[in-house]
């Protein structure tokens, strides 16, 4: 067996003020398997921490009438993405999705739609960076005064020194251009509201940009 840490070191200015010891994978075979964790807390706040939570990042529809069918197909395709974004391949897709969805009431279509949305991450520029030399974040938690939930990636970008914020969107964009889109389903208020929520803790200038992956169809 073979066991490979991420850590991403939070600094203030150039001090280093806490490494966050992220989840290791240890690779089985042909398959990662997640290790839960440490819980970590910044500046005595909980903010990031390993607690059971109710998720409020919508990786899913962005409908509020959705049903319950797209977002179960949004939470599939989110954690095939999260647990094996570093062996992912074309060719072990579909091997991958029919593990989750064997047992499940799943149509042909959907299985194809999941397939193309997995797909779109496997071409992205996003896919690339992550099997670079980066330090990065699945599902961060957060917990404050009014909200807590999870961001669903976060890295450090090297050359602009600073973190950027990813959050995956399996929205159907239904002929809206992504721009329309965003703020349609107000995903930038969301996007800001992480930004401020990861500043209030690494202060101002830390996070240097919010990004959604689009991974939904456009019609």
């Amino acid at each position: 067996d073979k066991e490979s840490n991420v850590s991403v070191s939070l600094t203030e200015g150039h001090h280093s003020i806490k490494t966050l010891t992220l989840k290791t994978y240890k690779i089985l075979e042909t398959q990662f398997e997640p290790i839960p964790f440490h819980d970590i807390t910044l500046h005595n706040n909980s903010i990031f921490n390993n607690k059971t939570q109710s998720k409020v990042s919508a990786t899913g529809n962005g409908d509020k009438n959705a049903s319950s069918k797209a977002a179960s197909i949004g939470t599939i395709v989110h954690e095939i993405i999260e647990k094996y974004h570093v062996i992912l391949t074309l060719e072990n897709l579909k091997e991958l999705i029919e593990q989750y969805t064997y047992s499940l009431d799943f149509s042909d279509d959907e299985v194809l739609k999941m397939e193309r949305y997995i797909e779109r991450f496997l071409q992205s520029k996003l896919c690339k960076i992550l099997k670079m030399d980066i330090e990065y974040h699945f599902e961060l938690a957060f917990e404050n005064e009014h909200e807590r939930g999870y961001i669903d990636l976060i890295y450090y970008d090297k050359k602009l020194e600073g973190y950027i914020i990813v959050d995956f969107k399996t929205t159907n964009l239904k002929g809206m251009t992504q721009e329309e889109a965003l703020i349609h389903y107000a995903y930038d208020k969301q996007l800001n509201f992480y930004k401020k929520t990861i500043e209030n803790e690494l202060g101002d200038g830390s996070v240097v940009k919010c990004e959604i992956c689009w991974l939904g169809d456009r019609e």
